[in-house]
């Protein structure tokens, strides 16, 4: 199975939030988090957001159910949260073109590993 079916897959499962930490986001991951169950809650954190991802967040919004994106810089790894579980997304300086478009990376050699762990997470800020 390829990455992008995987992260989708995963993004499909969920049954009341799913929260994605990643420092470089773009309208790609919108798509992908539209998978999402009708009442399932979308959260983007990320370390800035450009004028660009803003004019594209809103345009979504306006469309199809809502992404919320907030500024977070405490993280530097990936992560996907489905309801409780918690996704690290990657090794070694990993990318998320690992789970976009046709799952491959324009990365040689990126490896992505996925751990699973059962817990709560806060995000307060």
């Amino acid at each position: 199975m390829d990455a992008y079916r995987f992260a989708s897959d995963l993004i499909r499962k969920a049954d009341r939030r799913i929260v994605l930490i990643d420092n470089y986001v773009d309208d790609t991951v919108l798509s992908l988090l539209d998978k999402r169950k009708e009442g399932v809650s979308a959260t983007i954190y990320t370390k800035s957001i450009t004028d660009q991802f803003q004019l594209d967040i809103k345009r979504h919004n306006e469309q199809y159910a809502s992404i919320e994106v907030r500024c977070f810089n405490k993280a530097h790894d990936r992560f996907l949260l489905i309801d409780d579980e918690v996704y690290h997304i990657g090794a070694s300086n990993p990318c998320l073109e690992c789970i976009k478009g046709d799952g491959e990376s324009e990365r040689k050699g990126t490896t992505v590993i996925v751990v699973v762990e059962r817990r709560l997470v806060d995000l307060s800020v």
